[in-house]
């Protein structure tokens, strides 16, 4: 199975709030980034426009908060073309 090429570094899961949290961290790292990692907002919006426009402490199911990062930087670029990695 393919893992996510940011979790390594991913500040999220390297933030000491989360790492306390074991239990949770082991699921999302199982469905986000070792599964279907497309689907993680964090993993869309590195890839779209950039890892820093990335929160520290979004999760990767915020679908709501990561699509109003990325519809307001749409909105402020005027451009909906991929951030270059």
């Amino acid at each position: 199975m393919a893992e996510c090429q940011f979790l390594a570094k991913c500040p999220f899961f390297n933030a000491e709030e989360v790492v306390q949290r074991r239990h949770l961290t082991a699921y999302l790292k199982e469905t986000y980034c070792r599964g279907d990692f497309a689907r993680c907002c964090r993993y869309q919006i590195a890839t779209t426009i950039g890892r820093e426009h990335v929160p520290t402490l979004m999760m990767p199911d915020q679908t709501r908060w990561s699509e109003e990062i990325l519809k307001s930087h749409s909105a402020h670029s005027g451009s909906g073309h991929p951030a270059q990695s």
